[in-house]
């Protein structure tokens, strides 16, 4: 049970696995605790990183997610699932902030340093139609050191750690969670329109939202936030006229859905820690 939505009417239909059918009350806390304790592993587990070490640190991360999953095997009692969902989230919170900081870094210095310059000698000498060891290239590439290592940053860190926060905060805010979670319930109300075609099941359709998030890849924020947001709307407004008795088209809460998640695995989902790790000078342990 990684993903909600697929087992979401299984949860709460009467051949559920556990006891007692969960409640929508319950699915919601399935839903948002695991975003709720992953802010909570960032802060402990970027401590650790820098008290311990990113190694150590990144080794820990598996402990919660592995509980986690030990405790869905033990028990399929509502609080039970509740809780492994919470300790996953701890452990996927730090994963996020400890997985960029030794990827980035066991790829620095020690490693890139030496292969970076002698791609750049490289270049160089090509460039000028000069052999990568003329001394004019080994000028220009000490040169080149010499000004990273004295430039100043453009921005303080504490303006790249405001701007990173609101960023974080748009992309948890941007109800995307939401739509991943209800996404098997869009397609029920998408599929009672007759004029829509649908083959698949709910629950199966909303297992190809994951090949849609495969797709994004380019981290177009601006314009991935403009289109998610069109696609909200979009969706919000399906979901109003229907309620109101408006007949509305089936494809356009499944139009919307795929926009919604492409854009946030395109843009708001990889851009925030690609900006922690790439804006701030983190050094190894």
């Amino acid at each position: 049970m990684g993903w909600i939505s697929p087992n979401k009417a299984l949860l709460m239909g009467e051949h559920s696995p556990s006891k007692t059918s969960l409640s929508e009350e319950d699915v919601s806390w399935l839903a948002s605790i695991m975003f709720i304790f992953a802010p909570i592993g960032v802060f402990l587990y970027g401590v650790a990183a820098d008290k311990f070490g990113r190694k150590k640190a990144l080794l820990c991360v598996s402990v919660p997610i592995a509980l986690g999953w030990a405790v869905k095997l033990i028990s399929m009692q509502p609080l039970a699932l509740i809780g492994a969902r919470a300790l996953i989230g701890f452990g996927s919170g730090g994963g996020f902030v400890v997985c960029p900081l030794y990827v980035k870094e066991i790829s620095e210095d020690s490693i890139r340093g030496m292969t970076g310059t002698f791609e750049a000698a490289k270049v160089l000498g090509w460039l000028r139609s000069l052999p990568a060891d003329d001394k004019l290239i080994s000028a220009a590439v000490d040169s080149l050191i010499i000004e990273q290592a004295t430039c100043e940053p453009k921005f303080s860190p504490k303006l790249l750690c405001k701007f990173t926060f609101r960023l974080n905060l748009t992309r948890e805010f941007g109800g995307c969670i939401a739509v991943l979670v209800y996404a098997s319930q869009i397609f029920t109300e998408a599929s009672k329109d007759p004029n829509t075609s649908i083959a698949l099941s709910p629950n199966k359709q909303s297992i190809l939202l994951a090949t849609v998030q495969i797709i994004g890849s380019f981290p177009l924020l601006a314009i991935t936030s403009l289109f998610g947001g069109f696609a909200m709307c979009l969706l919000a407004v399906w979901f109003y006229l229907q309620s109101i008795g408006v007949d509305m088209p089936g494809w356009v809460p499944i139009t919307a859905l795929c926009v919604c998640i492409f854009t946030d695995a395109s843009g708001m989902q990889p851009l925030p820690f690609v900006i922690m790790t790439e804006m701030f000078n983190f050094q190894i342990i």
